[in-house]
């Protein structure tokens, strides 16, 4: 017996006819040794002979179909026999396959060399098959400038919209992403890879609560990127009742009145912290922060310089104390009213740091939640 070859799942993806594929199989011919195989390949429409070689073969058990010898849109079956010094093996069991033209798969909203201006894009993909070949499943992969992955997104099946959003991108980084998926009849396909750079003033906010419908699994992934804090507010070093401004801010106006978040909570390595108030008082720390070995401080200032022509201006300082002191200032923005919204964001990277000063322009009740 010199036992039948059995052809392995894989053969079952769809192939590219204009290209050259491979159909592999698995055999044992009890000692026998292998010389060659051979290949059937028929039209299943109509059960004809369109493909059938015979190859010298000592060592591999596969056999390459050159390209252009099916045609694209057409399902056939595939059954191979192995050929020996002591004769040739039984065929195999028939497999089914279809050819697709290999589909256009990139990205429609990011271009090779683009600058990304926020810590968090919505990656858009598009996805075309000239024989209506549908996409079944994709996600995306995030690398380092060293090619190292970072990040691989979730596997999506919602193939109406083609998206993923990333989060967390860093300021002034480069990246390179791809994207990955297969269709439905198994072809594997992927995306160019897209180098981007990540540079931007002001973060997005992440969604406080991200869903992934997970639907062959039978579940759903449930994303927070919510952290409870408790804030107190503390006067002449005792707790004392918090008072709201229309149950967004905490009114902290009096100078003997300190607004503490729990003791547990710490912002380690790199961060972006953001403030938004009003009725700040000039020339007063607005923000307080210490690591036990340095200490921050940001504090409100308005003035007029030369660099403002004159013109009297708001902007933030902040003030590092450790082994050595320094200080940095904000961009100027222009004196707000005392119920006018303004704010700062304040980034950590490495030992650097950036600070940036907002005046958004509305009163406080008209700007939104408090942050």
């Amino acid at each position: 017996m010199l036992g039948v070859p059995v052809l392995y799942n894989s053969n079952r993806n769809s192939k590219d006819a204009t290209k050259d594929f491979k159909i592999t199989y698995s055999w044992d011919g009890n000692n026998a040794q292998q010389t060659g195989n051979v290949i059937y390949i028929y039209k299943n429409s109509d059960n004809s002979l369109i493909y059938n070689e015979q190859f010298t073969n000592y060592y591999k058990q596969e056999i390459t179909v050159p390209a252009n010898t099916l045609t694209n849109g057409v399902q056939y079956k595939v059954s191979v026999a192995v050929i020996t010094s002591e004769g040739t093996s039984s065929t195999s069991e028939p497999m089914l396959f279809y050819c697709y033209t290999t589909p256009t798969f990139e990205f429609s909203n990011v271009e090779d060399e683009q600058i990304i201006q926020n810590d968090t894009y919505e990656f858009q993909l598009s996805y075309v098959q000239s024989e209506g070949e549908e996409l079944e499943e994709y996600y995306v992969t995030l690398y380092a400038s060293d090619q190292t992955v970072i990040y691989t997104s979730d596997i999506s099946y919602n193939t109406e919209s083609l998206s993923v959003t990333v989060s967390g991108l860093e300021n002034n980084t480069q990246y390179y992403i791809k994207a990955f998926g297969q269709t439905l009849t198994g072809m594997s396909i992927e995306t160019p890879s897209i180098h981007i750079t990540v540079r931007y003033l002001q973060p997005a906010i992440y969604n406080l609560v991200e869903l992934t419908n997970n639907f062959h699994g039978g579940y759903i992934t449930v994303k927070s990127n919510i952290t409870s804090l408790r804030g107190r507010v503390y006067k002449n070093g005792e707790e004392v009742d918090a008072t709201f401004i229309d149950d967004k801010y905490v009114d902290v106006r009096d100078p003997e009145l300190i607004l503490k978040f729990n003791e547990d909570f710490n912002l380690s390595d790199d961060f972006t912290l953001m403030l938004k108030g009003f009725g700040f008082t000039r020339n007063t720390a607005m923000l307080t922060m210490s690591n036990g070995i340095y200490k921050l401080y940001v504090y409100y200032r308005i003035g007029s310089y030369d660099s403002t022509n004159g013109v009297e201006k708001a902007y933030f300082e902040l003030r590092v104390e450790g082994a050595i002191t320094y200080t940095i200032t904000s961009n100027y923005i222009d004196v707000p009213s005392e119920t006018e919204l303004v704010g700062f964001m304040l980034s950590k990277q490495d030992c650097y740091y950036e600070l940036v000063a907002y005046n958004y322009g509305v009163d406080y009740n008209e700007g939104g939640d408090a942050e």
